[in-house]
């Protein structure tokens, strides 16, 4: 895929390398970390491995796994700026609760 902003062509999909070291490392770590599933087979975190497995349809493994740490880097931030604890939701789940939410702002 080709990737464009302003005069810039990039021509390959990488991940950056801009942020420090330490946090790509962290987040590599935690992505690894949330896909694994335990020795009696349970995933460590099933919304996320299921959107991994999604991924990998299409996508090569680390580019699929670049993505969960993507994810997670979105969590991180919704928590700080919401400033409530972390939940974990099925998407169908969130986006029925989204909707409902939707619907009672445009009622009253």
């Amino acid at each position: 895929s080709v990737n464009q902003s302003g005069k810039f062509q990039g021509n390959q999909c990488k991940i950056s390398k801009r942020g420090t070291r330490i946090g790509r490392r962290a987040l590599y770590s935690a992505a690894l970390a949330s896909i694994r599933c335990t020795r009696n087979g349970t995933p460590i975190n099933g919304v996320l491995l299921e959107y991994y497995k999604v991924n990998l349809q299409g996508k090569k493994a680390k580019v699929a796994l670049v993505a969960i740490m993507h994810k997670l880097i979105n969590y991180i931030f919704a928590v700080l700026r919401n400033q409530t604890p972390f939940e974990l939701r099925n998407p169908k789940i969130h986006k029925q609760m989204f909707l409902e939410n939707i619907s009672q702002n445009n009622v009253a």
